[in-house]
């Protein structure tokens, strides 16, 4: 890759085609050490990385500087990740978990945020070969094809994916699960943002609500995509988005009506 003076006015084209290029080299590395029975580093009482996290942030902060240097990279292995308002923001491998046991629904994220919002994302999952990529004023697109979002739907004909786990605010099951099971066709937990994503985007679920202990990274693409599609992408008690922080739980549907009646419930988790 050419060296690229960045110019977020002029360069957006040419930026997107550099972070699937990285995203597309880090998975593709990930896919042939997947088998190597990653050793698991703990992060705290329930979290933890492999050796194959580290290498792909490696990968990708090198490819990135090398590309685009005067853009800081923040990734999610970072000792002590701190955002600026212009950056790139880096998932190295989402959905470690099901990495480490040998799943598929795991990927390489990679935003980009440009005076303090997002402009620019990509997702790629390498076990499906698939290339999701969102932009301002462009549109979300899958393996290069625009997609749209799906038609509208009442709560009650679909289905919402949630993660439960250990990370849940208290009361989450009783305010928002319980409620939830009642008043929709079925809940799903995708066990990985990126899979949470994907099932959002191809209409498999109406809404993704998140509300473990996420970062930017986990949902740059949710949120980005979203916004291009018109629909909401918020945080449980309804305000915006704040992209000058890590910490981040979301709201993401591309149907506005559901989005006011999950914040209903999750307004009262965040409370």
């Amino acid at each position: 890759m050419t060296n690229l003076v960045f110019d977020p006015g002029v360069s957006g084209g040419r930026v997107s085609t550099i972070m699937k290029s990285v995203a597309h080299e880090a998975g593709r590395m990930l896919r042939l050490q997947q088998g190597d029975n990653p050793k698991r580093v703990a992060k705290g009482s329930h979290d933890f990385s492999t050796g194959a996290d580290i290498a792909s942030q490696e990968m990708i902060r090198r490819m990135l500087g090398a590309a685009v240097p005067d853009v800081p990279v923040v990734t999610e292995e970072d000792d002590a990740p701190k955002l600026t308002s212009t950056c790139f923001i880096i998932d190295p491998l989402d959905g470690t978990y099901n990495y480490s046991v040998g799943g598929s629904d795991w990927g390489v994220v990679i935003g980009l945020i440009v005076h303090g919002s997002p402009v620019r994302a990509v997702l790629y999952m390498p076990l499906s070969d698939l290339m999701v990529e969102v932009a301002l004023g462009e549109g979300v697109r899958m393996n290069g094809l625009q997609i749209e979002p799906p038609p509208e739907r009442s709560l009650k004909e679909s289905i919402i994916g949630t993660e439960i786990v250990w990370s849940n605010p208290d009361g989450f099951i009783d305010y928002v699960v319980k409620p939830l099971q009642k008043q929709c066709l079925g809940l799903v937990c995708p066990l990985s943002a990126c899979a949470g994503l994907v099932k959002l985007l191809r209409g498999e679920i109406a809404a993704y609500v998140n509300l473990t202990h996420g970062k930017v990274w986990d949902f740059v693409v949710h949120a980005l995509a979203m916004e291009v599609w018109g629909g909401a992408a918020l945080a449980p008690d309804g305000r915006a988005l704040e992209w000058d922080r890590l910490p981040m739980q979301g709201v993401f549907t591309p149907h506005k009506a559901i989005a006011e009646h999950l914040l209903t419930l999750t307004r009262w988790v965040s409370s």
